[in-house]
């Protein structure tokens, strides 16, 4: 490698990434979607009791995820549990979630908009199935919750919040 190029890389680079994957000094947070969060900060053993639980769905690609969300008296989120699965049918996410909701009140279950769309296949779209599975899906279609970095910056927020704990 030579240094001409050497010194030419380390031009175009930022300092964290130098720091990081040139010096091993340590990880950076270019590129993360949520670079505070922090395990030891952000995990507790035992969340409050009496949590109103709700459900948040993205349908993914290849990948289906659930999180169990619980809210506090003091509107405080807590992600209770998460299901994620590579590949499989919706029938089969939607008996796992149900089985896992068993002796569980569930406030209401939200979705990503996405799957509003009709499938080839099925002529049906995600929210109909899982409905039909006995899972209702609400989503919200207006520019600013469909604004993906709006929802972003709120987690952001809830995970280092300008007074009080995460």
């Amino acid at each position: 490698f030579a240094v001409e190029d050497a010194i030419k890389r380390w031009q175009q680079l930022s300092r964290s990434t130098i720091d990081a994957e040139y010096l091993c000094k340590r990880p950076h947070p270019e590129g993360m979607v949520y670079p505070s969060f922090d395990p030891i900060k952000h995990s507790v053993e035992k969340h409050p009791n009496l949590l109103k639980v709700y459900r948040a769905i993205d349908w993914g690609y290849r990948t289906f995820v659930c999180l169990w969300i619980g809210m506090d008296k003091e509107k405080r989120v807590w992600v209770l549990d998460t299901y994620k699965a590579e590949d499989g049918t919706l029938k089969q996410h939607a008996e796992h979630i149900l089985d896992h909701d068993k002796g569980r009140e569930i406030i209401a279950t939200f979705c990503d908009p996405a799957g509003r769309q009709t499938s080839d296949q099925t002529g049906k779209t995600n929210v109909q199935m899982l409905g039909e599975y006995g899972i209702r899906c609400l989503y919200r279609l207006d520019k600013r919750s469909t604004n993906i970095a709006n929802g972003v910056k709120i987690v952001q927020n809830h995970l280092n919040p300008a007074s009080g704990p995460p």
